[in-house]
């Protein structure tokens, strides 16, 4: 189960923004499942706002 869910409310009807911070929630909730429950983190960097490295 998500910490945080994303709600229509939350939206700008900035599309870039919106996908960002809808992003922002997905990595949020990966690092509470790793973190609190000790789940193994996905594999390989994990893109931030489409930055790769």
């Amino acid at each position: 189960m998500d910490q945080l869910k994303w709600r229509s409310s939350y939206e700008t009807g900035i599309r870039e923004m919106d996908e960002q911070d809808q992003h922002l929630f997905s990595l949020i909730n990966t690092m509470y499942r790793v973190i609190r429950r000790k789940e193994e983190p996905p594999p390989g960097p994990v893109p931030v706002l489409g930055f790769r490295p």
